[in-house]
């Protein structure tokens, strides 16, 4: 077991991230974590760490680190360049990094998040059980140049010498964001107060506007138009919310939207469905269509069992060269 890590050469927009705070909505915080966590998830599964094990987002500007110590590491998220010390490298595996290697993420596409992860735990101040960056609490670590993301790993190099064979090949599922991307849905509480809601969102065609981020993706389009006028109470709201304000915009809360509010949800985002908003940015379309409870519950429990399989498929065969589990660090 040793410290590790990765120091920063270029954090671009980069921060350390997880799955959030979960469990305490109660308590009025958010739960935010990574915007896309089909990716995040999948990338922690190539290096053999749990699925809410803190890794690096880097939002659209790439990043660029130099390995202290031997690594093994997986860039998965939006499409993007890879190299190691200029040789390109493939993303959605896992790639063994030597020590005094430099790492670069660029020309970020398709998507608006990569997700980097590496093998072992890292090191990194949590609040309320979370790494994850909290603007509202004042919390999170947003990397700087020179910065060193510590990292307890027992990874040891090792690669072929002449034909530089993968280190593995585990079958992965995956995930870009199109566009226009299909977004499925299912029925908001108000969606009785709308004329033709399902014709209004899936027969038309939506565009992410400037002012979108994590919190949630305004977008301009044809929005169903409302049969009752009345206001409604701030209420209880969660992640996917598919809203309609009354000027006729739409608003998809994402995850690092309020706890409360009083604009009408005529559908909302399935949870991989957010996952694939948490890729959207400014300019991109969406189209939406609805689909039943049952259909939103079996593609999420898809998008578990391929990251669970992964997860097993890498840790059987780091674990037979004699690589420990993070879990035994």
């Amino acid at each position: 077991m040793t410290d590790s890590g990765l120091r920063v050469l270029d954090p671009g927009r980069a921060c350390v991230q997880d799955i959030g705070r979960r469990g305490q909505q109660q308590y009025g915080v958010s739960v935010r974590g990574s915007s896309d966590q089909y990716s995040s998830g999948m990338a922690c599964a190539l290096v053999a760490n749990d699925a809410s094990a803190p890794l690096i987002e880097a939002t659209a500007l790439g990043l660029v680190v130099e390995a202290v110590g031997d690594l093994l590491v997986a860039v998965t998220g939006a499409a993007c360049d890879v190299t190691v010390d200029g040789h390109r490298v493939p993303t959605w595996q896992p790639v063994p990094v030597a020590t005094g290697s430099v790492l670069r993420v660029f020309g970020i596409h398709d998507g608006l998040r990569c997700y980097l992860a590496v093998h072992g735990r890292i090191g990194a101040p949590t609040l309320l059980g979370s790494v994850t960056p909290d603007p509202g609490l004042g919390f999170g670590w947003y990397l700087a140049a020179g910065d060193l993301v510590t990292v307890t790993s027992t990874f040891v190099y090792f690669d072929h010498p002449h034909m530089r064979h993968p280190l593995m090949r585990p079958a992965v599922q995956v995930r870009r964001f199109p566009s226009p991307a299909l977004i499925d849905v299912t029925v908001g509480p108000e969606w009785a107060q709308f004329i033709n809601p399902r014709e209004a969102l899936q027969d038309n065609e939506f565009t992410v506007g400037n002012d979108s981020d994590e919190v949630g993706l305004r977008l301009t389009g044809h929005a169903p138009a409302r049969t009752d006028r009345h206001e409604l109470r701030s209420r209880g709201v969660g992640i996917g919310a598919v809203e309609v304000t009354p000027s006729g915009d739409v608003i998809v809360l994402l995850r690092g939207r309020m706890l409360t509010a009083g604009y009408p949800v005529a559908a909302v985002a399935t949870t991989s469905a957010v996952s694939l908003l948490g890729q959207a940015q400014p300019g991109d379309r969406v189209r939406f269509r609805l689909v039943t409870t049952e259909e939103a519950i079996r593609t999420a429990r898809s998008d578990r069992a391929a990251i669970e399989a992964v997860t097993a498929s890498v840790r059987s065969i780091i674990g037979s060269v004699g690589v420990a589990l993070p879990g035994g660090l």
